[in-house]
């Protein structure tokens, strides 16, 4: 597993419902073990706006599902204006310089990630969900990104996206970042 940088974490924030001043800072005040920082795409994206309700549905139904904090690429007011419909009270660090997005190694997409056939089919399950696109703001070929942190300030999961349209199968994600305890059998416990 890989720790975030020191560097990365000393980092200055600025966004929505923030209270810290560092993204240290700010994952510290989080209750739980575990933070899940999703990085947006531009604020037109479907996906993202998938994203965010995907996720606030997770943390309402799913045991164990890490504290968000989002990350997107917009100023303060057009963030507002975009989490207004899906979360206006979620946590949003704005990062319109990609300062974070590039700490965390998330680039550009292909042609392919961008425009291939897996990510027209992605189109029909955002849009069935009720996301369509918005107004531009950030780059429209950055690539998206889903990291959970521990306290220890490690991360213990990474989506691999292989297209801007894939997600996570967000329901596995706390049995991902959960160390497995393995039990010695009963009949050893009762001798």
């Amino acid at each position: 597993m890989t720790r975030v940088p020191d560097a990365t974490l000393s980092l200055p924030i600025r966004g929505l419902n923030l209270t810290g001043a560092t993204l240290a800072a700010e994952v510290d005040s989080f209750p739980g073990e575990f933070t899940l920082l999703a990085f947006l795409r531009h604020y037109g994206c479907m996906f993202g706006r998938e994203m965010v309700r995907d996720i606030r549905a997770a943390t309402k139904t799913i045991a164990g599902f890490p504290t968000p904090l989002f990350v997107g690429l917009g100023d303060a007011d057009e963030t507002t204006e975009y989490m207004k419909p899906t979360w206006p009270e979620a946590p949003v660090i704005c990062d319109p310089d990609r300062v974070l997005f590039n700490a965390f190694e998330l680039g550009r997409g292909s042609v392919m990630q961008m425009f291939g056939p897996s990510v027209w089919a992605c189109h029909l399950r955002a849009s069935f969900k009720g996301n369509f696109f918005g107004r531009f703001v950030g780059d429209p070929w950055i690539m998206p990104g889903v990291f959970v942190v521990d306290r220890a300030r490690t991360i213990r999961y990474k989506h691999d996206f292989r297209h801007h349209g894939d997600h996570p199968n967000w329901s596995k994600i706390p049995s991902m970042i959960t160390p497995k305890v393995d039990h010695p059998p009963i009949a050893a416990v009762l001798a």
